[in-house]
């Protein structure tokens, strides 16, 4: 293909507008010009040699467009001296952090181009810095073409000079300096670029992008001195003067306006959201003494309907509406910032090309997995979607230290899906489309976003071409891994599952109250409309920036026309129970500037009324999202069946498209079973065996596994004979401390087999006699953490369905903790002090009684009694002269002994 058809047939995209996030340890990427919109990268088919070799999209090219080569160089920045060059003191001082290297990136990049497992990428190599750089610089700005990008710079010095003197009551006036690149990068690597192609329309767009600029930081500023002055920002934890002022570094919308983190003098940091549509408010906000919440904190507040769930929520504010002050009509708000998160390390490794991302330990990526289940059902519930990579991100609140999958930008809602993968937080069954979802399945180096830009070392200096491949990354908010080498929710399939369907049962089960509650917020609520695609949009506003091609009225309507002319992304909304289509005119942040008609005809449904929740929130709408949640990952599956009976769900996948999912409903009494073939979705439910009756026979003797007692009876004998032996010997290292290690050893092996088989052997299947033998043995256990875990979670379990008592829980939480390095709850573990018997270090000791009468057991001074009797008694059989038990074996001999004497009901 000829080069230049190769270049017509390119696109850029994006790939989210309103992001705020902290990522661990951020590269100075992040704030780099980007100008370019993200690449959205198609694939049919994974290449072999890497994930990263993907095919971007191919659509048709814009009508009377003439590209460029990718290849062909738009700027040569040479070495030349530039002596004699008058140019305004602005200009110069940012000549002189260029040569001093302390600039950061206020100017495009240079990147360098190479092959990564054989595929081509380009990444950020360093930023202009030193004497040589800052000469070539100044020459270019003495070129006529630079003139308007000069003017640019000298009107935005003036501007912040006015601005810190203003506002230097709430602001820091080091936050305006020019030298502040998290605040100016775009807009000046933007003016820069224009320049650099000598756009024939640069003087006037970067007079009217410079006033667009200045207009949306000052209405921000106002915004800030009125909220902080009426403490409204003091719920957010924000104190004292902004010192650290950063801006979204994407493309804008509805004049220059961008999402902004501002960092306050206590340490603390919110983010600024100029966005009429307020998804955050009616979903994602937190709630409080005085104050309702959003819908996912109103079904975190719910009795759970199963396992218990938890929805991310974050702290959000309303902006005030002083008329006076803002007579524009647009609503803003203030968010806590979502930090990165601590559970940070290389997830791929690369020599020079690594990945770092977030990290969990197995247990806690099950738990993560779990909630992820939960938000993914909640999503697909109320038609939330656009969350791809940057529109959801793993981190975590300043004041809940628990990582979470946070939805940051919330402006698409109530769109009525028909899958998963159209919320884009999971991909399609091929990878078609863009790979970089909200959970990633792999770790490409390759990045969501690119500059549009970079400068490219050649022969004599550096040259400014396009970013004509995939932009290499080095960091992640969007890939989860574990510490086994796990990407995604692959593993943890079983998790995942289980957070869809304990989320789903909960909504479903209160789906009246919710219908209601949503319907009465829905009509304070604003939704974003997406007229056409936004990847449409940013080929157009990229081909008018560096091929000087017109926008198409034939493609566009007038009011998008009129928003990118102005440099600005089109943006439209409407109320979400029906109203006018509205957006702002150029110049909208004046009074006057918001503007309406009536809505297509494909869209005159109100979108809340078009979600049909009535319909929606049915118990067999899961099927299509396990369907798709399964096809995602398909081809990644090192097993097609998974039993995890301490979620309880069973999972038979046949291929890509097929599959059974089978999830047991304790507290209905049912185990549901999801079928689905394609587009053909089937549910069935079984009732699980009454529990009462099984425990009534298990008194009587006929228990259901009768040849399973016998056994866990025998072993306890066992077990029981050689303690004795070795506590009356001293507790030697002989024979019968060989033989104790080898009968927990082949105990070990076989409680796994019993547990994956039969679940938790408690008195309904086995017996109170084996139950409590059971109980006994697993917490006689060494180095046997994850089976210990997993039968914990299972005891837990049968507690609750009061299949076993609480006490047991307590025993074996307490070993468990004490394994750990951590304190112990209930008190049960015990060491030897100058003779006497003490418990080791528990957690709130002041509260330890309450714990214990809690889960049904005697306080803690009377449990000490009695294991001091029993402990002074076995000490006095003891051989003359024989050392004292060590802490463990102490424990272990205990627990044979005091929980076959605990007569306590459960809780």
């Amino acid at each position: 293909m000829e080069p230049k058809e190769r270049d017509a047939r390119r696109i850029r995209s994006r790939m989210s507008e309103s992001k705020h996030a902290g990522i661990k340890k951020p590269s100075l990427e992040n704030v780099a010009f980007k100008k370019g919109r993200a690449k959205r990268t198609d694939s049919k088919k994974e290449n072999s040699k890497s994930a990263d070799s993907k095919k971007i999209r191919q659509p048709h090219p814009q009508r009377n467009a003439s590209p460029c080569r990718f290849d062909k160089d738009l700027l040569r920045l040479s070495t030349s001296s530039a002596n004699g060059v008058a140019l305004p003191p602005a200009l110069k001082r940012i000549l002189r952090w260029i040569e001093h290297g302390v600039a950061g990136e206020l100017l495009p990049p240079i990147v360098q181009r190479s092959k990564v497992d054989g595929v081509s990428m380009i990444r950020r190599e360093a930023a202009l810095a030193g004497q040589a750089h800052a000469q070539g610089l100044a020459a270019l700005c003495a070129q006529p073409r630079f003139l308007p990008f000069v003017e640019f710079i000298q009107g935005l010095d003036a501007w912040r000079r006015e601005m810190g003197a203003h506002y230097h009551d709430i602001a820091a006036p080091r936050v305006f300096d020019l030298c502040n690149t998290a605040l100016y990068a775009a807009p000046i690597g933007e003016a820069f670029v224009c320049c650099a192609v000598d756009h024939p329309q640069a003087a006037e767009f970067l007079r009217r992008r410079r006033a667009a600029f200045e207009a949306a930081m000052t209405l921000f500023l106002k915004r800030l001195r009125r909220d902080a002055r009426t403490g409204r920002l003091s719920r957010l934890g924000a104190r004292g003067r902004v010192v650290a002022l950063s801006a979204h570094s994407e493309e804008t919308h509805n004049g220059q306006q961008r999402v902004l983190r501002l960092g306050f003098r206590n340490g603390d940091s919110i983010a600024y959201k100029p966005r009429p549509a307020d998804g955050e408010i009616l979903f994602l906000r937190a709630g409080g003494a005085h104050r309702a919440g959003g819908v996912f904190d109103r079904l975190n507040r719910l009795s759970p309907a199963a396992m218990p769930t938890r929805l991310p929520v974050l702290q959000v504010l309303p902006g005030t509406s002083d008329r006076r002050a803002d007579a524009t009509g647009q609503t803003y708000q203030w968010q806590a910032w979502v930090e990165g998160p601590k559970q940070w390390g290389r997830v791929r490794d690369g020599g020079a090309w690594p990945l770092f991302a977030v990290r969990f330990t197995p247990t806690q990526a099950a738990t993560f997995w779990h909630r992820a289940g939960a938000l993914s059902a909640a999503c697909y519930a109320f038609g939330i979607g656009d969350l791809y990579a940057g529109n959801l991100l793993v981190g975590r609140h300043v004041r809940d230290q628990e990582p979470m999958p946070y939805p940051i930008d919330m402006e698409l809602f109530f769109q009525p899906f028909t899958g998963l993968r159209e919320t884009a937080l999971i991909g399609d069954a091929i990878d078609g489309g863009n790979h970089h979802v909200g959970f990633e399945r792999l770790p490409r180096r390759c990045s969501p976003e690119a500059p549009l830009v970079g400068f490219f070392r050649v022969r004599g200096g550096l040259a400014l071409r396009r970013i004509d491949a995939a932009w290499a990354r080095t960091e992640s908010a969007n890939v989860v891994g574990d510490t086994r080498g796990h990407i995604g929710y692959t593993e943890y399939l079983a998790d995942y599952f289980r957070g869809m369907f304990d989320q789903w049962a909960s909504v479903c089960t209160h789906r009246i109250q919710l219908i209601q509650e949503l319907g009465r917020l829905a009509t304070k609520a604003r939704v974003r409309v997406l007229r056409r695609s936004t990847e449409i949009y940013a080929q157009a506003l990229d081909a008018w920036t560096l091929d000087h091609v017109a926008f198409d009225p034939a493609v566009f309507d007038p009011e998008e026309i009129a928003q990118m002319r102005e440099g600005d992304v089109p943006y439209f909304f409407r109320s979400a129970v029906g109203g006018p289509l509205c957006w702002f005119s150029p110049g909208g942040l004046s009074p006057g500037g918001l503007r309406s008609r009536p809505p297509p005809l494909d869209a005159r449904t109100p979108p809340f009324e078009a979600l049909g929740l009535s319909e929606r929130l049915a118990f067999i709408e899961l099927g299509a999202m396990l369907r798709d949640a399964a096809a995602y990952v398909f081809r990644d599956l090192r097993q097609r069946q998974i039993v995890d009976d301490a979620r309880g769900v069973e999972i038979r996948i046949d291929s890509a498209l097929r599959g059974t999912a089978v999830f047991e409903w304790a507290q209905q009494g049912h185990r549901l079973i999801y079928r689905w073939n394609g587009a053909r979705l089937r549910l069935r439910a079984e009732a699980i065996p009454d529990t009462s009756t099984r425990r009534v026979s298990a008194k009587r003797g006929r228990c259901p596994q009768p040849q399973l007692r016998r056994q866990l009876l025998r072993i306890d004998r066992m077990d029981a004979a050689l303690r004795t032996r070795w506590v009356a010997a001293g507790f030697p290292e002989d024979t019968t401390a060989r033989d104790l290690r080898q009968l927990m050893k082949t105990v070990a092996d076989w409680l796994h087999e019993v547990v994956a088989r039969h679940g938790w052997p408690g008195p309904a299947l086995v017996g109170r006699r084996a139950a409590e033998a059971a109980c006994r043995l697993l917490q006689h256990l060494e180095g046997e953490i994850v089976l210990q875990q997993r039968c914990l979670r299972l005891l837990r379990a049968s507690a609750e369905r009061q299949d076993a008592p609480w006490r047991q829980v307590a025993y074996v939480q307490d070993s468990l903790r004490l394994a750990s390095g951590r304190a112990q709850e209930y008190g049960t573990k015990l060491q030897r002090v100058d003779g006497r018997l003490v418990p080791y270090p528990i957690r709130a000791p002041d509260r330890v009684d309450a714990r214990r009468a809690a889960m049904g057991m005697e306080p803690l001074t009377a449990y000490l009694r009695r294991a001091q009797r029993y402990f002074d008694k076995a000490e006095s059989a003891l051989p003359h002269g024989s050392s004292g038990s060590s802490s463990q074996r102490l424990n272990s001999h205990l627990a044979h002994a005091l929980t076959v004497s605990a007569k306590r009901s459960p809780r």
